[in-house]
This record gives structure tokens, sequence and C-alpha cells, in this order.
């Protein structure tokens, strides 16, 4: 989701980090000769980065996504629960403009997984991974069901109400979303939009 913008970090600026990410993890350490560390602003967060470390050559493969905020150099794990998410709120003081919501939006619908799996935000055809390829005219036709992230409401308090478009399983939904000024994330008015799409299965890779 975030692939387009993140840049890779140098050796020495990846071992620092390293370091840091290292002393958090149960048991899992990273090398900073093998491992590949990429950074990914982000605007809603002062101060602080969105990092994805991954070592290609260890079997099983290892990865760990995490935010470190730059000033405390303090290092919060994304496991796939929204507590991580919401504690970095609290602690680094969540900053959310209409012009940052539909990223603040991605980002947690991309870190933060259901009961039952991963909401997967779609603005377009092109967002959905397919598992088999539709006809052109199938994508054309569900490409026009399938809208950007709209911005329905938002408040004095500093709340917004927006509504999308997800992926769930094998079915596109439409959903609004609240989210409140402290980025606690909730949904309502669910609908239906497309059952059975052949999309890829759902795999928890955090």
């Amino acid at each position: 989701m975030f692939a387009d913008a993140f840049q890779e970090i140098e050796h020495g600026n990846a071992a620092k980090l390293l370091d840091k990410v290292n002393s958090s993890l149960d048991g899992i350490t990273f090398d900073p000769v093998s491992a590949r560390i990429l950074s990914h602003p982000l605007p809603f967060y002062p101060d602080c980065d969105l990092i994805e470390a991954t070592e290609h050559e260890a079997r099983p493969l290892k990865r760990v996504t995490f935010v470190i905020d730059n000033k405390s150099e303090k290092v919060f794990i994304l496991n796939g629960k929204n507590e991580p998410v919401y504690e970095l709120n609290d602690a680094v003081g969540l900053s959310l403009s209409q012009e940052d919501l539909p990223l603040y939006i991605r980002f947690f619908l991309n870190y933060v997984r259901g009961h039952y799996g991963f909401f997967h935000l779609v603005q377009s055809v092109n967002d959905i991974e397919w598992r088999e390829e539709p006809t052109p005219n199938a994508q054309k036709a569900l490409g026009k069901m399938i809208h950007p992230i709209q911005i329905l409401d938002f408040d004095i308090e500093g709340s917004f109400q927006a509504r999308c478009n997800i992926v769930f399983k094998q079915s596109l939904l439409e959903t609004d979303l609240k989210i409140t000024k402290n980025g606690h994330v909730s949904f309502e008015n669910q609908e239906m939009v497309v059952e059975d799409i052949p999309v890829s299965d759902d795999v928890f890779s955090l």
C-alpha cells in the first residue's frame, strides 16, 4: 500500500535503527548487513517514520514493520492489532487534517487486522490483488462501483466520518468509517457491493 513512497535507508543508519528495534523484538534479531530497511514519512505523526525491515536471506523470511519516534527513539511494533497504533497516537500526538485523513485510513487498514482478516482499502480497480485476472469488461464494470475515499463530515472536536470501498475475503464492500480525534477507527453502515470476486487469499504478513 505504501510501496510507491518507501525509501531505502543506507547501511550506517540502518544499523542504528536495527539496534533500537532488535531490543524490542522477542527472540528475533535482524542483521544490518543482510537486512533491507525501508522508510516512509507519516505526516500525521510529527517526527516519526514508518519502517519496514526485511531479511530475505533468512529461512524463514524475517520481516517487521514499526514506527519510530525520532525524538524519543521509542519503537512501536505494528503487529496487526490496533493497540500499538492507539498507543502510538497517544504517545506522539496524532495530528489529523482533511488532507492527511485518507493516508491515515490507508495506514490503519494496511497494518491493523480484524478478527477474521484484513480489510483491504481499494480506491480503484487497480488496487485489487487478483487471484485470477477478470476479463476487461468485468474489470470495467467493477471499476464503476469503486470510488476514492470520501470525507462525509468532520466536527469541531476533530472527528471525521468518511466513506470508502474495502475488499474483505472475497467481497467488495462499501463502508462508513468514523475516525475520532485520537485516531480510533470504527466501521458503520457496511453494504455489500459484489460477492465472490477472484481476489488473492488474505495472508497475515506483517
